[in-house]
C-alpha cells in the first residue's frame, strides 16, 4: 500500500478525491489544506506520492517544496504531482522529483490514472529468466513445452499487477490467449500439462524446498500454483530491496 498525501485548498476537490480513492486498497490517503499543515503531515507520514496544489495562501508551492527538501536526501524524495495554473518552473526540480504537472482545469480521472501508473511502476517485480527456469526445474517441469512458457508469462503478469490478477484466473487466461494467439481453453490445457510432473509424483525434494507452494495440498491446480508462485517471487524480490 502506498501513502498518498493530497494537498489542496479546495474542499470540494479533496472530498471528490477521497470519495474515489478510499475504495482503492492500493493507496492510503492523507489530506492537508494549508502549507503549514502540509509540511507537518508530510514529515509525519513520509508519503510515497505527493499530490500538491499550487494555490496555497500561506505558502507557495516553490517555498513549500524548498522547505520539505532541507533534510531529505535526493533519493528519498517522494514523487510529486504538481497541480497548477502557472507555467512549469525549472528550478522547482531542485527540491522535488516532479513526476507530472497537471495544468488546471483537468479531469480527476487523469490524476487517478497517474496514481495507478505510479503504483505499477513502484511495485513492478522483474523475474530473472534463470531464476524462474531454475524454479521450474526444481519441480521437474519440462521447460521446452509451451505450458511452461504460459506459466512463466502468467506469473510475470500477476507480479506486474500484484495483488489483483491472482483473483481471476479467467481474466488471466484471456490475457495469455491474446498474447500467444490461442484460446483460453488451450492456455488452460497448457498450464495443466506444465504441472503434470508435480502432480504425478511425490515431489519430496520440491516440497522441502518450497513448502509454501504446496501448502499441504497433494496436487496443485494452475490457479493455486500461479497464485503461490506469484507470492513467492514477490516476497523474494521485496526481501532483496
Amino acid at each position: 500500500m502506498l501513502k498518498v498525501l493530497y494537498a489542496d485548498t479546495n474542499e470540494k476537490n479533496r472530498e471528490n478525491f477521497e470519495n474515489i480513492m478510499t475504495k482503492d486498497t492500493r493507496f492510503e490517503i492523507f489530506q492537508s489544506n494549508t502549507g503549514k499543515n502540509t509540511i507537518d503531515t508530510y514529515y509525519n507520514i513520509n508519503p510515497d506520492i505527493f499530490v500538491l496544489d499550487s494555490d496555497f495562501i500561506d505558502l507557495n508551492s516553490f517555498d513549500l517544496l524548498r522547505k520539505l527538501s532541507i533534510s531529505i536526501d535526493e533519493k528519498e524524495k517522494c514523487n510529486t504531482i504538481l497541480m497548477t495554473k502557472k507555467d512549469y518552473i525549472d528550478k522547482i526540480t531542485n527540491f522535488s522529483k516532479i513526476y507530472s504537472i497537471l495544468y488546471k482545469p483537468f479531469s480527476l480521472d487523469i490524476l487517478i490514472n497517474l496514481l495507478s501508473q505510479m503504483y505499477e511502476e513502484k511495485n513492478v517485480i522483474n523475474i530473472n529468466m534463470n531464476d524462474i527456469y531454475s524454479y521450474f526445474s526444481d519441480f521437474k517441469m519440462h521447460l521446452s513445452i509451451s505450458g511452461c512458457q504460459y506459466m512463466k508469462s502468467a506469473i510475470e503478469i500477476c507480479l506486474r499487477h500484484y495483488p489483483f490478477y491472482g483473483s481471476s484466473l479467467d481474466d488471466l487466461l484471456e490475457k495469455l490467449a491474446d498474447e500467444y494467439n490461442k484460446t483460453p481453453e488451450q492456455i488452460r490445457d497448457g498450464l495443466k500439462s506444465a504441472l503434470k510432473p508435480i502432480n504425478i509424483s511425490s515431489q519430496k525434494y520440491a516440497r522441502q524446498l518450497y513448502p509454501e507452494i504446496f501448502n499441504d495440498d497433494y496436487s496443485l491446480s494452475p490457479r493455486k500454483f500461479i497464485e503461490r508462485s506469484t507470492i513467492y517471487f514477490y516476497n523474494k524480490q521485496k526481501n532483496k530491496k
